[in-house]
C-alpha cells in the first residue's frame, strides 16, 4: 500500500518550495538514479517518463473529451520535442516530485507525483501544474506503460520492428486549484481523501474507485 500526504502553502505552487528537503536539477538522464524495473521508462527511477508527456496526454479544461490518448516513450532523450530539463523535488516524508520548467509559456512548471501501481497494472499520477497565475491546478492521471512492437519500412515492405515502450492514457480526474490532500493505492482500490487545501469543502469526503478491469 502507498500513501502519501502533503498540504499546499496558500501561494500555489511555490509552497512546494517552502516545505523542506532537496531539490535536485538534471541536463540528462544519465544523472539519475539507477532503474531497476522491467520496462526502460519509469515514473519513480531512471530514467524517468518526461512530465512534458503526461502534460501532452492532459484534456484541455475548456474540454470536455479526450482527444490524445497514447505516445510512444522511447527514445525522448536527445529530441528537440522534449528538449526541457527533468527536475526533481524530494520532499521531507520522501515522496518525490518530478517536473519541468516550461520554456513557451504554457504553463510555468508541470510535473507528476507518482503514488504506486494496481494490481491490474494502473499507474496513479498526481499531476501539479503551475499556471502564469495564481492558480495550481491538481488533478489524478490513471494511465499505463506497454512495450508495443512497431511497424517499419525494410526493402520495400512493411515488416515488424523492435519494440517500444508506450504511455497510454486511462481517464484524468481534476482534483481542483491547490488541492491537498491523501491518495491511497491499495491492490485494485484507489482511495482520495477530502480537499484539506485553502478552496477544500469540507463536507466533501473525497473518493473511491475500484481500478480492476
Amino acid at each position: 500500500m502507498l500513501k502519501h500526504r502533503r498540504v499546499f502553502l496558500a501561494k500555489g505552487f511555490a509552497g512546494l518550495f517552502l516545505l523542506g528537503g532537496s531539490c535536485m536539477h538534471f541536463t540528462n538522464q544519465s544523472a539519475l538514479p539507477a532503474k531497476k524495473g522491467s520496462l526502460p521508462y519509469s515514473f519513480n527511477e531512471k530514467p524517468y517518463v518526461h512530465p512534458k508527456m503526461i502534460w501532452e496526454l492532459m484534456p484541455w479544461i475548456s474540454d470536455t473529451h479526450q482527444q490524445m490518448l497514447s505516445l510512444s516513450v522511447s527514445g525522448w532523450e536527445g529530441s528537440n520535442r522534449y528538449f526541457e530539463a527533468i527536475e526533481k523535488k524530494t520532499f521531507n516524508d520522501g515522496h518525490e516530485f518530478v517536473y519541468y520548467s516550461c520554456r513557451k509559456s504554457e504553463h510555468l512548471r508541470f510535473g507528476y507525483v507518482y503514488h504506486g501501481k494496481s494490481d491490474s497494472g494502473i499507474h496513479v499520477l498526481e499531476t501539479i501544474e503551475n499556471t502564469s497565475g495564481s492558480a495550481t491546478f491538481v488533478s489524478l492521471f490513471l494511465c499505463r506503460l506497454t512495450m508495443e512492437s512497431r511497424d517499419e519500412i525494410k526493402d520495400g515492405k512493411l515488416e515488424t520492428g523492435e519494440a517500444r515502450e508506450v504511455l497510454h492514457l486511462i481517464t484524468t480526474i481534476p482534483l481542483g486549484d491547490r488541492w491537498a490532500g491523501d491518495i491511497t493505492v491499495n491492490g485494485n482500490q484507489l482511495k482520495v481523501g477530502p480537499d484539506r487545501g485553502r478552496f477544500g469543502d469540507p463536507s466533501n469526503e473525497g473518493l473511491k474507485m475500484s481500478l480492476s478491469l
